[in-house]
């Protein structure tokens, strides 16, 4: 009877911590599943993950900023040109004279390429071929401009007698208000740059553009 009322004991004893286990594996189950995924379901975010992977709102990239910059159509430009020029090798002429003979021609070159820049030249060309040989090409080039306004920046003497000049112009308001002016009345970009005579500082009345000089005509203040 004693063997028998110990052997329940110990089935019962057994039973119990069976039970014991199995409630302990059960409620540590869900708290591990759960430590895995943390953020399985968000309903701040507003999405969930699916079998496939997640499904949500993304993010939507910022609008680029558009920045409007005012451009003064009347801005002055500085066009700036170079001339070189020599002096006659004579024995008529003093070193003085050679030297002042260089500094005009060099200034003279200066003023020529700047009225190309501003007005523009006419190119005349020529070429014939015979026998599908070319047996002469020639062009010629012809500047006519009236210039005010033009300012000497530097003027250097070589070692080999030559003089380089750096001359520059600014080409504003006025300038580009009186191209407009010429440009409304003929209609035409060609018309209007030979009608435009005078490029920079404002000119006197009757002078601004009326009159037209040839045979490269230049004046410099």
């Amino acid at each position: 009877m004693v063997i028998a009322m110990n052997t329940c004991t110990r089935r019962m004893a057994a039973v119990s911590l069976l039970l014991g286990l199995t409630a302990c594996a059960s409620a540590s189950q869900p708290a591990a599943e759960s430590a895995m995924r943390p953020q399985a379901e968000s309903p701040a975010s507003g999405g969930s993950f699916t079998g496939v992977g997640y499904a949500g709102p993304g993010i939507e990239p910022e609008a680029p900023k558009v920045v409007v910059k005012e451009v003064n159509p009347y801005a002055p430009v500085i066009i700036r040109a170079t001339g070189n020029g020599a002096a006659p090798y004579t024995s008529a002429l003093t070193p003085s004279q050679r030297k002042l003979l260089s500094m005009r021609a060099a200034r003279l070159d200066a003023f020529r390429s700047i009225a190309e820049q501003v007005q523009g030249m006419k190119l005349v060309g020529n070429s014939s071929v015979a026998n599908m040989v070319a047996t002469s090409d020639g062009f010629r080039t012809y500047v006519d401009a009236y210039l005010r306004g033009v300012r000497m920046v530097s003027t250097n003497m070589l070692p080999d007698g030559t003089s380089e000049v750096v001359a520059e112009i600014t080409l504003d308001q006025d300038f580009y208000k009186q191209y407009k002016n010429a440009l409304e009345k003929t209609g035409s970009v060609m018309k209007a740059a030979q009608q435009n005579g005078v490029a920079g500082v404002e000119c006197t009345e009757g002078n601004c553009g009326a009159s037209r000089y040839e045979s490269n005509f230049y004046v410099a203040h």
